[in-house]
């Protein structure tokens, strides 16, 4: 009687070939169809593993995208543009508002001011201006800053009928301290020496406003 072949023939493949899917979902397998007749076939069955995903890239693509991210924030300078205040002092021109501009990268800004002049007046208007210059000490919401302007200084009157009051313009000098928030909210507070014709005068400077910023690539 002839022996009884022993060889597996999967569903769907050359049963030649000895190898097939026994059902998805399953590894596949690899058929001895070499075995002797006596053999199991179960011994000559022999799993095939898939291969595992390589994960090891994503934490490196991910650490990539973290450094880029910092490296663009590094590269981008957030930094103060414009500024307006309204405040009482001798910058402000008695009562009034003042604007500023900021030199970008320098620490230097320009600032101009309107106001009124508090008393009484012989013939003359209340408004007075200002101008200053000023140096900010740190890049930071807490700032000292060194102020030179160009204020009145002095009102007074001559006692001559027809002559108005005289406003005393002259330069001064003054440290402050500004706080500026990433919000925009800002406050500052000065005081300093103005010169005088033959005096010299005590001038100081409160201020409250808003700041606006812009980015700046490095």
């Amino acid at each position: 009687m002839p022996r009884p072949n022993m060889r597996l023939k999967p569903a769907g493949r050359d049963g030649t070939k000895g190898n097939g899917v026994l059902w998805p979902g399953t590894h596949e397998l690899s058929f001895n169809t070499m075995a002797c007749a006596g053999e199991s076939p179960a011994r000559s069955v022999r799993p095939r593993h898939a291969p595992e995903a390589n994960t090891h890239r994503s934490p490196t693509i991910i650490l990539l995208l973290i450094t880029g991210l910092v490296r663009v924030g590094m590269s981008q300078q957030d930094v103060p543009s414009l500024s307006a205040a309204t405040g009482v002092g001798n910058a402000f021109g008695g009562i009034g508002v003042r604007g500023e501009v900021f030199v970008a990268r320098t620490g230097i800004s320009v600032l101009a001011g309107v106001g009124i002049l508090p008393g009484i007046h012989y013939l003359r208007s209340p408004v007075s201006g200002a101008a200053s210059v000023r140096y900010y000490l740190g890049r930071r919401e807490h700032r000292l800053y060194i102020d030179a302007s160009w204020s009145v200084l002095q009102a007074y009157d001559l006692l001559v009928p027809g002559v108005p009051t005289v406003f005393e313009y002259g330069p001064g000098f003054s440290l402050g301290y500004s706080f500026m928030s990433r919000t925009g909210l800002t406050l500052s507070v000065g005081g300093g020496l103005g010169l005088a014709r033959n005096d010299r005068i005590p001038i100081a400077q409160l201020g409250i406003g808003w700041t606006w910023r812009r980015h700046l690539a490095s």
